[in-house]
């Protein structure tokens, strides 16, 4: 430190002696006020993760446990059943005239074993009659149970990344909280 060899420090050797010092004192205090804050970072992390694996698994049950409008149920018990549309609109068309009425939708939808007030089968037969004839012919018929089955699908392949994602959430969580254990311990000690 002694620059000049003079056997003592001058005010200028001594800044100069001071300054990585004061430096590497400066950088240390930084980086102790971000490890403080560090823990407390990642109890909020932690808290948002739970929030949110708590939010995923009650949109999980509550879509597991409704059976869902009629649309939905039948949807998913055709792909269930692994059923042929026509098939089925064969099958629907008791008469035999190329057309299925109401009376015969809503029998047919409650044998295929869909569990809905009459009401509601209605409802969703009339907002499959487009024309408001009272009627659906088959054609029309197939082509929306095939919709209603695309979209059963869908809504299987929506539970099962839901199913997926929260799974990835708690993982994260408990990650978290194991971090905020061990520095919880390292600072006890």
């Amino acid at each position: 430190m002694d620059a000049d060899k003079g056997g003592s420090l001058d005010l200028v050797e001594l800044k100069v002696a001071l300054m990585p010092v004061l430096d590497a004192a400066s950088r240390a205090e930084t980086e102790a006020q971000a490890l403080k804050a560090w823990p407390d970072e990642c109890r909020a992390k932690a808290a948002q993760t739970d929030e949110a694996v708590d939010k995923a698994e009650l949109e999980l049950g509550q879509l597991e446990t409704s059976a869902g409008p009629p649309d939905v149920q039948l949807g998913a018990l055709i792909i269930k059943r692994n059923l042929k549309i026509g098939d089925l609109v064969s099958k629907w068309d008791w008469s035999g005239d190329g057309l299925v009425d109401r009376g015969e939708f809503r029998k047919s939808v409650k044998e295929l074993g869909v569990k809905a007030e009459d009401s509601e089968i209605d409802g969703l037969f009339d907002s499959l009659d487009s024309d408001g004839s009272g009627e659906l012919d088959v054609a029309e018929l197939k082509e929306l149970l095939t919709r209603l089955r695309e979209t059963a699908q869908q809504e299987s392949t929506r539970r099962a990344e839901i199913k997926v994602s929260t799974l990835a959430l708690r993982k994260a969580a408990s990650k978290l909280q194991q971090v905020l254990r061990t520095e919880e311990e390292a600072k006890a000690k």
